[in-house]
């Protein structure tokens, strides 16, 4: 449209007769169906090659457990094999799949750290955690200044809530930080016998107690360094998961006493690292399945399944649903 900057008389000429029918791009694809694993809910996921297919959604199902429903992956590895550049893709899962987790409705409620395969699957069950105790600050005593008060040589990494460890060599003593500020460290608890070390190389620290965590899914591995129990950390273990694509935590703070790798290791405690693993993933039943599913549900932005899913993708211009012909 012309911008008049001037009263007056203007002539605009317009097209006249109709306009042939444009071809719609079929460049851009929206597939549905079942896969091994991935995200069910929420937004599309953009797809530009076939092996981000496999990273996400995993690889080519049975023939026996899926039937006719799983033909998702061929789908999409055909859709770039003739010449298909980019794709959104979303999952379907039967009702009752089951994510992979490393507890049961008797456990749930004993443990301190609950971890979940991020979405339903068998293949969580794959899930390899390798839990290792690290500290991000170490200090020695120079001076008791209160009954709960010490000064210490660098109170830097010390927060408020971070649970801190005291070595006098021998034995270890659990505490939790309360202050640290200007080299000063104000603990919940007083700590018992001779705790200051003036030496060149102490041998008595006060520690922060926090552990690593390692993720393994087959080649896959995401690394998480120095994770916390303390909520106020940056570091906070629930905080840094939660960009996790292969698992969920939920940390209960009111179950047990001690440093954090120390009680996720229970009977393991005092071991270097230890190993755990996911069970109890379920790929549901195809009897279960419906064409309800693959509608989907409309529960707002983000929490979107099925073909519902895409009412908010306007740059899919051809939809499918490999194996589907209901």
């Amino acid at each position: 449209m012309p911008e008049y900057l001037s009263p007056g008389v203007y002539v605009e000429e317009f097209e006249s007769g109709g306009k042939p029918m444009e071809g719609a791009s079929t460049s851009t694809g929206g597939f549905l169906g079942l896969a091994e694993k991935g995200p069910a809910e929420g937004l599309p996921e953009l797809i530009t090659n076939f092996g981000d297919f496999l990273r996400t959604f995993g690889g080519y199902l049975s023939e026996n457990a899926f039937e006719e429903y799983r033909y998702l992956a061929y789908g999409v590895e055909h859709f770039f094999i003739n010449g298909g550049s980019r794709c959104y893709v979303m999952r379907v899962i039967p009702p009752d799949a089951r994510a992979a987790s490393n507890y049961t409705e008797e456990t749930q409620d004993s443990l301190v750290l609950k971890v979940t395969a991020r979405n339903p699957g068998m293949w969580g069950d794959k899930l390899r955690l390798l839990f290792t105790p690290s500290s991000k600050a170490k200090t020695p005593i120079l001076e008791v200044i209160g009954d709960k008060e010490y000064r210490v040589k660098n109170s830097a990494g010390f927060n408020p809530g971070d649970i801190a460890v005291f070595s006098n060599g021998e034995s270890k003593s659990v505490n939790r930080v309360l202050r640290a500020q200007d080299n000063v460290i104000e603990l919940a608890e007083a700590l018992q016998g001779d705790v200051v070390d003036k030496q060149l190389v102490p041998t008595m620290l006060l520690s922060t107690a926090e552990f690593s965590l390692q993720v393994f899914y087959g080649s896959e591995a995401e690394n998480y360094e120095k994770l916390s129990f303390n909520p106020a950390a940056a570091n906070y273990v629930e905080k840094k998961l939660a960009r996790s694509s292969m698992i969920k935590v939920e940390h209960n703070p009111a179950v047990g006493e001690g440093a954090p790798f120390d009680i996720i290791a229970g009977d393991k405690a005092g071991e270097e690292e230890f190993w755990m693993g996911l069970s109890n993933g379920s790929d549901g039943s195809l009897g279960a399945l419906s064409a309800a599913d693959f509608m989907g549900e409309d529960r707002g932005p983000g929490k979107r399944t099925g073909i519902q899913a895409f009412i908010d993708n306007d740059e899919s211009s051809i939809m499918a649903v490999p194996g589907v012909t209901t």
